[in-house]
């Protein structure tokens, strides 16, 4: 229903019986109607681009987040393979350390033999 017939049906419920009183103000009820009709508009297609540029926002932040949490996931696989690698390297180092000590020992004992 437009706002003119909105306007009449109003006025007409208003004032049945005064068809002057309806003619009179019609006219400006259907202009204030049609000012109202085109603020609605207006407010509805600013809260639309809004809601658009909220959307796009959101959708940047998720991508975001998505990447962030991508670079995580590879720093955690690589913490995991450094952890390795230090574990091997321990592990090897006290196999050095072994076989160091042993031959010390060992070179101790010939010395200790030949009266060093």
């Amino acid at each position: 229903m437009e706002s003119g017939q909105v306007a009449n049906e109003f006025l007409h419920r208003l004032h049945p019986q005064s068809g002057f009183l309806a003619s009179h103000c019609e006219a400006e009820l259907a202009a204030l109607m049609k000012e109202i009709d085109l603020e609605v508009k207006s407010q509805k297609s600013r809260w639309e681009r809004e809601m658009q540029s909220m959307q796009q926002k959101v959708l940047a932040k998720e991508r975001e987040c998505d990447s962030t949490q991508q670079k995580l996931m590879l720093k955690q696989v690589e913490v995991g393979e450094l952890k390795q690698k230090l574990v091997q390297s321990q592990s090897q180092q006290k196999k050095l350390s072994s076989a160091s000590e042993l031959q010390l020992s060992t070179l101790r004992y010939v010395l200790g033999g030949l009266g060093y």
